[in-house]
């Protein structure tokens, strides 16, 4: 293999430390590396070495990593050097020299594979799915009241169970079993160390065991749940990978060659940090970090896992890697001065720190925020004025440091493009105000983490159509919250209320849904449509599960994915993250409880929006796309980002919040966890080094009605001759005008005519046109073009002009496969609403019938199943997912299993010479057109010849024939995506074309194969014309082609219909 030698000069050149690390041949080694240092280039560099010079097998290496978009990167890094050496020589490259076979993952995904691998011993497999956060969430509102929990010492409402289910995962990433903290709970109560305690450490004592108690009520619950159903969670990946290699030597043993290569190392925990060193059992074991970025205790890093790490390999090669690559020379100065003088508060002053404006007064925000870090994407011109690139703003109050962070960066993004600009907080609050301020001035801003606000209108309201169609007969405040939110005025609601009233209500029907019936006032026609809307709704919900009723109120019954699917900016996109985040719960909760009321899930949305406003860190990660926006974020969340300018806010006193790391005492730990704490110098370390130009730090002297101080190392930044030093005056809001009633009039009623055309209540958009109609003739204005008003692109007269929109589709992280490419290609519109936009589907037998299947015939592919083991194994998940879909699709689906399965088994035996199978489910990863694609070929079939077929295993019925799949004569081409993707990565992968690819359709039977079989040939010329087609397609998605292509037969199928603009109905 080509290593570093074998590349552009260039880009591989590296500095003497740098150099030392690759080179380490074997034996412990530990690389403290700073920002920009260069840390990944090592690692991938080093890795490449390893293979090339045969010191390890590729097999035998493992990179883990902290978060998958880390494995991401690395393995691209990998694959890189691959295709390089691929370009230099023109045979293939033998599997011991293949850099691409080295596993690269998160740290959890390892765990799990070695708990697979050993599944005799485990009983992980396959079928084990993941006890997430969510799921365990609504585990723990089911049972909380069956636990025996004492009420006086933990409360399990929303807050408490967040709470206790922090301490479970704190004590799973100690190694920390039930039976451990029983062991230290008596040690605790009963030991001899008691006698030296004084009265009020007693007391302590006693009371943190009381907690400590009642936790292990639920850790030991929690932990029978799983054993039951087959489950894990992401702590218990590592915690049993750990345990396993420490009790069994022969586990041991099959990994006895490793090379054990750790990212990140300072944010592993106790639990990762067992794991990593058990399977480095010969010693081989790089950890890469840097001890100024610890900041991630809340997840169970610890600041002494470095000196753990020494204390286990004494003598272990240390490296530091001390140049950064990533800050110009004045961050790097000021990051400097934080890590020499602390972040302790200064003496509290209201100049400024160090007299900050050199004698001039305070200056007002307009006068100094535009341009004060230069443009957002570019370098500064030479013949602009000179600009440090550091400033430090002192603000008055919280007020004006927003108003000065907004202004300033108002002033930097001015033509539409993405700004490489970040704002980073110490809160989620923070976050939000700041956001709000951007979003004043018309700036875009990245959605952030969104948890279930209950408070939200859209939430509010599809979670009040919930209860309606559940309980149509007790919803008579969530009809009210419906009836006001489509118009019907104060006075008719309360008509309506008031004759529910006379008709003797009872806490079994509150008589509101009677009433709607009997209702004549001058918005009955409105109340009518509204009435029978809801009467369908609870129709069908009648037939349905939670998710596809759900999915029905969401794209039919409001306007939530009508008005934010066909929209761009930030409230469009978080919009879009909060539903598809409500829609993820009900699928995961319906998953666990199938047989639960939609008004047991209505009371579990708003249990869960609690624990996640308690916890935070309960959502598992972003779920929001990216806006293309300015990014606001907190500086846990900045880790492992780098920004062209940042500013960094809040550096006053008495900022930092501490995590609650109490949930399991000291006294129960499996070590001294004194030093866990990251302290609040690495944490504005790590925020500082996030910039590469311009950095801004800002302080207010007064926040929450309370002075502060600003943190006394801005004493001496402000000293030094790069930094700018401002002290602003303060910004005093203006109160906003009184708007003129009728002008807010006909604002709210084009409002709500534009939401019932969205929603199909033609009659009320008539009226409310009509209505607008004659509050424009009152105003003096033309009356309103009413066919032009109906349209569903409709806009406001009065919407503010919209900046242009940023990219939706970011080229660097895009990710294709065949399946996206054939949507595509199919309608445009319908790929923008799945693959980029995420709106949810409604549940559809057919796609879980066939990943059933293909799940069968896998473990049959493997033999790891037989038949009949299959069958009943398939006839399970179907049970598992039947309260999904409606009974008829269920009664027709389970039969088909077992007929796709005996015919598969009938196609394996229909050829007296099989061809030999060498792959089943083989991942691939290749690039079309500049663009990461990705899959699984079911199978790979040898011939004796040599050569080779793909097999690629469909349920359903066959609508693919030989004509739709190639076209012959001057346009030779495969036509079929998945046939030209799947034939051109098994070319990269196995050094030459496949010369066949079926596909075998398993619920069809043939007399002669067994299945329906449509098998055809491949050549080079006719799948080089197919990839150029599919290149077009990729070009077109980077350029956000999305117009539909309405079709009688597309749109019908189309889950998407309900919200798309060009959909053909009937």
């Amino acid at each position: 293999m080509v290593g570093a030698a074998g590349r552009n000069a260039e880009t591989i050149r590296l500095t003497d430390e740098q150099e030392r690390v690759v080179g380490h041949g074997g034996g412990p080694l530990l690389v403290n590396g700073g920002p920009g240092s260069g840390k990944t280039r090592v690692i991938v560099e080093r890795v490449a070495r390893l293979v090339s010079e045969g010191i390890a097998r590729p097999e035998n290496i493992f990179c883990m990593t902290f978060t998958k978009k880390a494995a991401g990167e690395m393995s691209r890094r990998l694959k890189d050097i691959r295709d390089a050496t691929l370009a230099q020589q023109n045979t293939g490259i033998p599997e011991n020299l293949d850099v691409t076979r080295v596993w690269v993952g998160t740290i959890h995904s390892l765990g799990m594979e070695i708990l697979k691998e050993n599944s005799d011993i485990t009983g992980v497999s396959e079928g084990t799915s993941v006890f997430d956060s969510l799921s365990r969430l609504a585990w723990c509102f089911k049972t909380a009241d069956s636990l025996g929990i004492d009420q006086n010492v933990i409360r399990m409402n929303a807050a408490g169970c967040a709470k206790v289910l922090r301490g479970i995962q704190q004590a799973k990433r100690e190694l920390l079993s039930v039976e451990k903290i029983k062991e230290r709970m008596n040690h605790a109560l009963n030991g001899k160390e008691r006698a030296g305690l004084n009265g009020r450490d007693l007391a302590d004592l006693d009371e943190s065991a009381k907690r400590l108690n009642e936790l292990v009520k639920v850790y030991e619950a929690h932990e029978k749940h799983m054993a039951d159903n087959d489950m894990i969670d992401y702590e218990g990946m590592v915690g049993r990978a750990a345990d396993l290699l420490y009790s069994s030597e022969n586990v041991r043993g099959r990994y006895h060659n490793a090379y054990v290569i750790v990212d990140e190392f300072q944010d592993n925990n106790y639990a990762q940090f067992q794991l990593a060193t058990l399977l480095a059992g010969s010693g081989n074991i790089m950890v890469v970090g840097d001890r100024d970025q610890s900041i991630m205790e809340f997840q169970g890093a610890y600041s002494s896992i470095f000196q753990d790490f020494e204390e286990r390999y004494p003598g272990c090669t240390k490296i530091d890697l001390e140049k950064n690559h990533r800050c110009s020379d004045n961050v790097r100065a000021v990051a400097g001065l934080l890590k020499e003088c602390g972040t302790e508060p200064a003496v509290p002053h209201t100049g400024g720190p160090g007299g900050a404006t050199a004698g001039d007064g305070p200056v007002g925000i307009d006068d100094v925020a535009p341009g004060v870090l230069g443009p957002a994407n570019t370098v500064t011109p030479a013949d602009a004025p000179p600009n440090p690139g550091i400033v430090a703003a002192i603000a008055p109050d919280e007020t004006t440091e927003r108003e000065f962070v907004a202004a300033a960066i108002s002033g930097m993004v001015r033509d539409g493009t993405k700004p490489d600009v970040a704002v980073l907080c110490r809160t989620n609050a923070a976050c939000r105000r700041f956001a709000e301020a951007l979003q004043a001035r018309g700036v875009l801003v990245e959605p952030g983490n969104t948890g279930i606000p209950m408070g939200d209108p859209q939430i509010s309201e599809i979670l009040a159509l919930l209860h309606i169609a559940a309980s149509p007969e007790t919803s008579g405040s969530e009809i009210a919250l419906v009836l006001e939110r489509r118009g019907i005025g104060a006075s008719n609601i309360r008509t309506i209320n008031c004759a529910a009233r006379r008709m003797s209500p009872n806490r079994r029907n509150d008589r509101v849904f009677e009433a709607l019936r009997v209702y004549e006032g001058d918005q009955g026609p409105e109340v009518r449509e509204i009435r029978e809307r809801l009467e369908g709704m609870h129709a069908d919900a009648a037939k349905s599960g939670l998710p596809a009723t759900l999915h029905d109120i969401m794209l039919k019954h409001t306007d939530a994915y009508r008005r934010n699917a066909n929209e761009s900016g930030y409230e469009s996109a978080r919009n879009r993250a909060v539903l598809g985040r409500l829609y993820d719960m009900a699928e995961r909760y319906n998953r666990h409880y199938p047989y639960d009321t939609l008004l047991d899930f209505v009371e579990y949305a708003k249990f869960a929006s609690g624990a996640m406003a308690a916890d935070p860190g309960l959502l598992d990660s972003d779920s929001a796309e990216p806006a293309g926006g300015v990014s606001v974020l907190t500086i846990h969340k900045s880790k492992g980002k780098e920004f062209r300018n940042v500013f960094v806010t809040g550096l006053h006193s008495g900022a930092n919040r501490r995590n609650e790391r109490d949930v399991i005492p000291a006294w129960a730990l499996e070590r001294d966890n004194s030093g866990a704490d990251a302290s609040e110098q690495n944490l504005l370390y790590v925020a500082m080094t996030r910039a590469q130009a311009g950095l801004c730090l800002t302080c207010p002297l007064e926040t929450d009605g309370r002075s502060r101080s600003p943190l006394g190392f801005l004493d001496l930044v402000c000293s030094k001759p790069y930094v700018r030093r401002i002290a602003l005056s303060p910004v005093e809001m203006a109160a906003p005008a009184a708007p003129d009633p009728l002008e807010a009039r006909i604002r709210d009623v084009e409002d709500a005519a534009c939401r019932a055309v969205r929603e199909s209540r033609l009659g009320a958009a008539a009226g409310r046109l009509a209505e607008l109609s004659m509050l424009r003739r009152m105003q003096g204005g033309a009356d309103v073009d009413l066919p032009d008003s109906l349209g569903i692109d409709a806009r406001r007269a009065v919407d503010i002009l919209e900046a242009p929109h940023p990219p939706l589709v970011d080229h660097g992280s895009l990710s294709l496969s065949a399946s996206k490419i054939t949507t595509y290609q199919r309608c445009p519109l319908q790929f923008k609403y799945r693959y980029v936009l995420h709106v949810p589907e409604r549940p559809a037998m057919p796609l879980d019938k066939g990943r059933i299947v293909h799940k069968a015939l896998e473990g049959m592919g493997r033999g790891q199943i037989g038949t009949e083991e299959a069958i009943r194994a398939a006839q399970d998940e179907m049970e598992d997912v039947r309260c999904s879909h409606a009974e008829r699709d269920y009664k027709h689906a389970r039969p088909a299993l077992e007929t796709a399965i005996r015919n598969y088994v009938a196609w394996e035996e229909a050829s007296p010479v099989r061809p030999q199978k060498i792959g089943v489910e083989e991942k691939f990863e290749t690039t079309i057109g500049g663009v990461r694609y990705t899959g699984k070929i079911d199978r790979v079939e040898s011939y004796p010849d040599g050569t080779y077929r793909i097999v690629d295993f469909k349920t359903g019925s066959s609508n693919i024939t030989i004509k739709s799949i190639r076209q012959d004569g001057a346009d030779h081409t495969i036509r079929e995506p998945q046939a030209c993707i799947y034939a051109h990565a098994a070319g990269e992968k196995y050094g030459s074309l496949p010369a066949k690819f079926a596909f075998v359709y398993v619920e069809q039977v043939s007399r002669r194969n067994g299945c329906t079989t449509r098998e055809y040939d491949i050549d080079a010329e006719s799948l080089q014309n197919g990839i150029k087609a599919i290149e077009e397609c990729t070009q077109d998605i980077l350029a956000e082609a999305f117009g539909a292509k309405p079709d009688g037969q597309t749109c019908r199928r189309c889950p998407y219909q309900p919200i798309c603009p060009d959909a053909i109905h009937g």
